[in-house]
């Protein structure tokens, strides 16, 4: 039970700070993966959650439109409507294989995408490391936890100018 609530207290970045992983560098790097991954995860699903919404509104809005079209045209013209299926979306036709494959697509993309943001954090951090004498593990895995505003609050600046 502690495991997922752990896992959705971290994915979520909600960060209450009851759980933190043990002081153990073991601990702090498979945290630090973990992290980045699932809020990378969380975010693709609400991406893709988002799009099945909005995609599913602009068929409706699109079969509505359709219909009502239909029905005017009938009124108008006497004529009969012999509208057949619509094709399948290029989405239904792939199937589930390539859906698999659009997502790793896009984790590649956002992992390209933010390479930047992720140097000038190891950047912001660097500095962070070496006031406050923190090994390697220890500064990034605070720079994660931090960046992804996950905050457990297991580990903080002590130092007043890291700090600042």
């Amino acid at each position: 039970v502690d495991s997922l609530y752990f896992s959705v207290v971290l994915f979520t970045t909600v960060g209450y700070g009851d759980l933190s992983p043990a002081a153990t560098r073991q601990g702090q790097i498979f945290t630090m993966f973990f992290a980045f991954y699932g809020v990378v995860i969380i975010g693709i699903f609400l991406g893709v959650m988002g799009d099945l919404i909005v995609e599913r509104q602009q068929k409706h809005r699109k079969t509505t439109m359709e219909s009502a079209r239909r029905k005017y045209l009938e009124t108008f013209q006497h004529g009969t409507y012999n509208g057949g299926r619509h094709p399948p979306s290029p989405a239904e036709a792939q199937g589930n294989s390539s859906w698999l494959a659009h997502v790793v697509q896009l984790y590649c993309k956002i992992v390209q995408e933010e390479f930047w943001a992720l140097v000038l954090l190891i950047a912001i951090a660097i500095p962070v490391i070496l006031i406050e004498k923190w090994d390697i593990v220890k500064g990034l895995y605070w720079m994660v936890i931090t960046g992804t505003t996950v905050g457990l609050g297991d580990e903080s600046p002590q130092q007043p100018i890291s700090r600042a």
